[in-house]
């Protein structure tokens, strides 16, 4: 009864969240990307589209990130 078990639950899989600065880093190394306000509207929402699928980050940070709201991300997406 108390022994140390690795049994997992089905469905349950922890994830690595990166932190604001190192998706910043990401975005300014991978996408050399400086500030997302001189993009044109498509290339913001390519580099939106991009970011959720490859990066797999979440609407809320990549709004945070980029410094955009959370409707624009989702109209995006």
């Amino acid at each position: 009864m108390n022994t140390q078990q690795d049994d997992k639950c089905l469905g349950y899989q922890t994830t690595d969240r990166m932190t604001d600065i190192t998706l910043a880093k990401i975005i300014r190394q991978r996408y050399q990307v400086e500030l997302t306000e001189k993009l044109a509207k498509e290339e913001r929402n390519n580099l939106i589209q991009r970011l959720y699928e490859d990066e797999k980050t979440s609407i809320r940070q990549l709004a945070r990130v980029l410094g955009v709201s959370k409707g624009v991300i989702e109209r995006a997406l």
